[in-house]
């Protein structure tokens, strides 16, 4: 279905992007050195409905 863009206001037609965008900067920060987590086991119960 293709509409006439006359039956909309100008700017609210959307269109695939066609250029090309430039590279971001880039920052030489590799940032903070991630913290080891400690893996702890945990142990839940769980209860199936009644009344089904």
């Amino acid at each position: 279905m293709l509409v006439s863009a006359s039956l909309h206001p100008p700017g609210t037609m959307a269109y695939e992007f066609q250029s090309t965008l430039d590279e971001p900067p880039r920052s030489s920060f590799t940032g903070m050195p991630r913290a080891q987590q400690s893996v702890k086991q945990v142990e839940v119960q769980v209860r199936k409905p009644s009344g089904y």
